[in-house]
Formats: structure tokens, C-alpha cells, sequence
């Protein structure tokens, strides 16, 4: 599947009948991935969005400038794309409130290497902004 930089990507894992499933697709080229699976040990007990700095075999990389990275509806326009359930209850990510943890990325000597940003008004949405590789 080819993406290409300022491509619209919609991820979603999805749990039915003992199942997980991936979707990956991009919005901007019709281009798109799925796999079905199981995973006994899954927990089922947390929601991630993320954008982070890879890995190799010698470590965490330098973080690539990313700029921005945009997730939920009011930036990307798909609609329900920042929804979990937890505990039954399914609503927007910014409505589970204190149950919310918020990561800044840093590097091993502290320094910001991307932080996110607040929710947006209706608790749909929020951003990741890139600020340095990190040393």
C-alpha cells in the first residue's frame, strides 16, 4: 500500500466475535489494508492514538519532522475517528475526561520532542506537533 506525504490515513482496530480487526486506509488515494486475528492475552482495556519516533536494532531513531499530525474529524473530516468504547460506553476521546493520558515526547536527556495539543471544542479532535529530533 503506497502513502504519500499529506495523504488522509484512517486506522481503526475493531473487537466482534473473539476477533480483532485492522483497517488501514488512505483517504487520498483509495489505497487500503485489512487483517483479521486473534490475540488470546489482549487485554481490551485502553485506546491509543499515536505518532511517534521509530525504532532500529540500535535504539530509538532521531524523530523525523513530521510537522503536524491531525486526528479526529474536524481536521480530517472522518466522521467518528477519535471514538472509543471503554466500558461500554462509546463517545468522543476528549469525553472519557481524567481517564485521558496525554504523552509529551521526550528524549533521554528531557529535551520536547513533540507535544500534542488541547482537544477541540467538541472533544472530537486534537493535533501533534513535532518540535525537535531530539538530541
Amino acid at each position: 500500500m503506497k502513502i504519500n506525504p499529506g495523504d488522509t490515513i484512517f486506522a481503526e482496530v475493531s473487537f466482534s466475535s473473539g476477533k480483532f480487526n485492522l483497517t488501514i486506509a488512505d483517504l487520498s488515494n483509495g489505497g487500503h489494508f485489512s487483517k483479521m486475528a486473534s490475540a488470546k492475552a489482549a487485554q481490551r482495556s485502553s485506546a491509543e492514538w499515536i505518532a511517534e519516533a521509530p525504532s532500529s536494532k540500535t535504539g530509538i531513531v532521531p524523530l523525523a519532522n513530521f510537522g503536524t499530525v491531525r486526528f479526529g474529524q474536524d481536521y480530517t473530516g472522518v466522521p467518528n475517528s477519535c471514538y472509543a468504547t471503554l466500558s461500554g460506553t462509546t463517545g468522543p476521546l476528549g469525553s472519557f475526561g481524567s481517564r485521558i493520558q496525554e504523552i509529551t515526547m521526550v528524549s533521554p536527556s528531557f529535551a520536547i520532542k513533540a507535544t500534542t495539543t488541547a482537544f477541540s471544542p467538541d472533544v472530537t479532535s486534537f493535533a501533534v506537533n513535532w518540535i525537535s529530533a531530539g538530541p
